[in-house]
């Protein structure tokens, strides 16, 4: 989901997570560009260290920055996962910003999605629009606008693992 909308993270928490509107969501960034999110950062596989929000960006992602000005990232390499990166280097192309909200993939009393079977009957049960696995993508009919199927990114066949 885009970081660009402070409202994005309202969506989440009572559309998909259902949780308290205050708790935040983490950033997902391509490293090549994490020094511009992030004041003293460094490159980071997991959303578990905090980072001050470097100067001009709390405004750009606001829905990714907690309320103390900070952000727990996961920086995204092209050698590790070259799909996602593909995916950030796409919207960052569309929006000027190469992050994207990330968070577990859960709702509230349940576990994470540990498998595909998992994974869809979570994305029939909440309020998601569009869900990728690998290649494959299922939308849910009448998605709103601004979902999946109006903002097409692709990965290159070269992208994938």
């Amino acid at each position: 989901m885009s970081p660009l909308a402070a409202g994005n993270r309202d969506v989440l928490n009572a559309r998909v997570k259902f949780r308290e509107g205050f708790r935040p969501f983490c950033p997902s960034i391509a490293a090549e560009h994490a020094a511009t999110y992030l004041d003293d950062g460094r490159a980071e596989d997991f959303m578990i260290t905090s980072f001050r929000v470097a100067s001009g960006k709390h405004e750009r992602i606001p829905a990714a920055v907690h309320v103390d000005g900070t952000l727990r990232p996961q920086t995204v390499r092209r050698e590790v996962n070259p799909l996602y990166h593909s995916l950030l280097e796409g919207f960052g192309h569309l929006t000027g910003e190469h992050a994207v909200i990330n968070t577990s993939f859960n709702v509230r009393g349940e576990p994470i999605v540990c498998h595909p079977r998992d994974a869809i009957r979570c994305f029939f049960d909440t309020g998601l629009d569009a869900l990728v696995i690998g290649g494959f993508v299922l939308e849910k009919p009448g998605a709103p606008a601004g979902s999946s199927s109006h903002h097409s990114l692709t990965a290159t066949q070269e992208n994938r693992p």
